[in-house]
C-alpha cells in the first residue's frame, strides 16, 4: 500500500481516539486535539461521519459520543421552541459546546 495514505489514516484515527474517553460524555471537533480552529465545538451532523465507524471498532466510545447528544436533549429542545412558529421535539445546535447550546459564531453564515 501507499505509506502517504497509512500515514494519514493512522494520524486520523490517533487524534479522533486521543479526544475520545468512554468515561467523559463528550462528542468530537472537526479539528480534534489538532487544531483549536473551531474551538473544540461540535457540530450537528458529526455522528454520520463519526459514529459508524467508531461503533465498528470501539463501541463503548460510539456510546459515548452518542450519550453527549442524550445529555444535550434539554439544550436542543429548547432551541426547537426558540423558532417561531415553535418546534415540536429536538433541534441540535449547529455548533455546540458542554453546554449542548448555539455555539456558532454571528458571523458564520
Amino acid at each position: 500500500g501507499r505509506l502517504d495514505v497509512e500515514q494519514a489514516v493512522q494520524s486520523s484515527a490517533y487524534y479522533i481516539l486521543s479526544s475520545l474517553r468512554e468515561d467523559r460524555h463528550y462528542s468530537l471537533s472537526p479539528g480534534s486535539l489538532a487544531s483549536n480552529g473551531y474551538s473544540g465545538h461540535t457540530f450537528w451532523d458529526t455522528e454520520t461521519w463519526m459514529y459508524p465507524p467508531l461503533l465498528m471498532w470501539y463501541p463503548e466510545l460510539a456510546r459515548s459520543i452518542l450519550q453527549y447528544r442524550v445529555d444535550r436533549l434539554p439544550a436542543s429542545a429548547i432551541k426547537a421552541q426558540s423558532y417561531d412558529p415553535p418546534y415540536d421535539g429536538a433541534m441540535f445546535a449547529w455548533e455546540s459546546a458542554s453546554t449542548g447550546l448555539e455555539t456558532c459564531p454571528p458571523e458564520a453564515p
